[in-house]
């Protein structure tokens, strides 16, 4: 008995304890959770700076590969006199192919994609804080839930407790109230629990300082019957889920690397012209070099450029398959859920609501007693009136006498029937 009571002190000193943090924290709107989470999650300034790098890579893909380049040479000729001879030189790369152009294709197709993952990683940090969020609200709403439990199930063993002492109950009936006592504590201590697990996880996804105490605020939103069938929301969500844009934005990536693959296998064209003088003469000479693919067309990374757009479109095909599969996953979990929060305020709020009035009856009736009398026609007023007086106090409850007629009665030891079951 004494582990029992120190397990009953235990639990109530748990709640009483979380009670009070509850009432120390900030309280939060699911608005204002969003709000923090998108202004200091810090995946949403690594994907700006993301976003950043990208940019400035599309604005270093535009400018020429390649500088032009200037020559001087110095030197001395001997022959028929000594003549100091030098020559200028200025030549210059041109890209063949439009290497350039397809360079810009490909860092512009993957500051979009950048661009979108930015986007999507902001779409993640509202759901996921919304989802915290309403995880809160349902683990708070759990803890009230389990009090109120605890609540009934204590003034009903009470009750019970009440009626064995009177006599008037089992050994069974006390030791299942008693039962049920001890699951509700243990209920409401892992319902409290639970609340403070998940208001961790939402002071994470809102990016809360450490040591902070949040509370949320509000109730969770009613569950609406589906506008959608399951086939429409399946083709809205492969239609405009963003990890599908960014699938496919990642194939325009690969397409374009493909492309710039494919030019870089054209050889560069150099032109130049060199000015001097040699043995007193001058000279100028043009010159143009190109050089010769014969081992080198860049097929290897010709055939990794292929080989990865493949898998973007693997990959693009798979996206799509799993955000369908996922959308009409999740409207029939919807639908379930619904249903279960359905069936939770009809059932068992219901039959809470029940218990707890089955205790006030309890307590309102406890001390009531039923006297039933049978006896001859000729002793029912007599017998009446000695209850009447035995019964009487001057206050209001003292109970009612009802007299009723008996059709027959059957003695069951003797099988006497009529007046005979009833005489002694």
């Amino acid at each position: 008995m004494r582990a029992r009571s120190t397990t009953v002190l235990a639990t109530t000193a748990a709640i009483i304890s979380i009670s009070a943090r509850m009432a120390s924290a900030e309280h939060l709107s699911i608005a204002e959770a969003v709000r923090r989470a998108e202004a200091a999650h810090p995946n949403i300034a690594l994907a700006d700076a993301d976003v950043t790098t990208a940019a400035a890579r599309v604005d270093g893909a535009a400018l020429p590969t390649y500088n032009p380049e200037v020559s001087i040479a110095l030197g001395a000729a001997r022959g028929g006199g000594t003549f100091l001879d030098w020559e200028i030189g200025l030549s210059q790369p041109i890209e063949r192919g439009g290497k350039r152009g397809k360079r810009v294709a490909v860092a512009s197709a993957s500051r979009d994609a950048t661009r979108m993952k930015a986007s999507q990683q902001r779409w993640l940090i509202r759901v996921e804080a919304t989802r915290a969020f309403r995880a809160a609200i349902v683990a708070r709403d759990r803890v009230k839930a389990a009090d109120d439990a605890l609540k009934i199930a204590t003034d009903m063993n009470a009750a019970i407790q009440s009626r064995g002492a009177a006599g008037k109950g089992t050994l069974l009936e006390a030791n299942v109230a008693l039962a049920n006592v001890g699951r509700a504590q243990r209920d409401a201590l892992e319902s409290a629990r639970a609340y403070e697990t998940a208001r961790v996880a939402l002071d994470g996804a809102v990016a809360a300082a450490p040591g902070s105490l949040l509370e949320p605020d509000g109730d969770l939103d009613a569950f609406p019957v589906p506008t959608w069938t399951e086939d429409q929301l399946a083709v809205r969500a492969s239609r405009e889920r963003p990890d599908v844009a960014i699938a496919h934005q990642d194939r325009v990536v690969a397409g374009a690397d493909v492309a710039l693959a494919d030019s870089v296998a054209s050889p560069e064209l150099g032109v130049g012209i060199t000015y001097g003088r040699s043995e007193g003469t001058d000279v100028v000479m043009v010159g143009v070099s190109i050089p010769l693919p014969v081992r080198n067309r860049n097929q290897g990374e010709r055939r990794a450029a292929r080989a990865v757009l493949y898998r973007s479109e693997v990959a693009e095909r798979a996206t799509t398959t799993n955000v369908e599969r996922e959308a009409r996953a999740a409207y029939r979990s919807y639908v379930a859920a619904r249903a279960a929060v359905q069936a939770f305020d009809r059932d068992v709020i219901g039959t809470a609501q029940a218990l707890d009035f089955s205790v006030q009856l309890g307590d309102q009736y406890e001390h009531m007693l039923k006297l039933e009398i049978v006896c001859r026609d000729e002793r029912a007023d007599r017998l009446a009136e000695v209850v009447r007086h035995a019964a009487h106090t001057g206050h209001e409850g003292d109970g009612v006498v009802l007299i009723t007629p008996i059709d027959d009665a059957l003695r069951i030891s003797t099988c006497a029937r009529g007046v005979a079951a009833i005489d002694p």
